[in-house]
């Protein structure tokens, strides 16, 4: 029985490390891809620019909100999502669609990069 506990236990922890790095690895691809495709309209900062600065945008939407966002922005504003409306009239033009955000895999990287941003320049 101690054998089964200690092997359960050993298991959680190789997981749990392994989730971390993953975690890691999303953040720095999520990082290049924010550098490739968002940073000519989107400063890292509560600035604005072409299009709103990312700091706390994960507090403001949530992760579904900015998931079907940066996949199609142009679906969301016409679903008649009141935040998508405001950013169209308050920036004036609608981001683009990103034919990479297609994929789930970019956009959890983006998403779990701009966490991550939101947790270091919170502090």
């Amino acid at each position: 029985m101690r054998c089964q506990k200690m092997f359960a236990l050993t298991v959680m922890a190789v997981m749990s490390m392994a989730s971390i790095a993953n975690a890691e690895e999303g953040v720095e691809e999520g990082h290049q891809l924010y550098v490739k495709y968002c940073s000519g309209c989107h400063k890292l900062t509560d600035q604005t620019s072409k299009g709103p600065g990312f700091l706390g945008v994960t507090g403001r939407h949530s992760e579904a909100w900015i998931e079907k966002w940066i996949q199609n922005p142009k679906a969301v504003i016409e679903s008649g999502d009141p935040d998508a409306i405001k950013l169209k009239e308050k920036y004036k033009i609608t981001m683009p669609t990103i034919k990479v955000m297609a994929d789930e895999k970019p956009r959890r990287e983006i998403i779990e990069f701009l966490k991550e941003n939101d947790k270091n320049l919170a502090q």
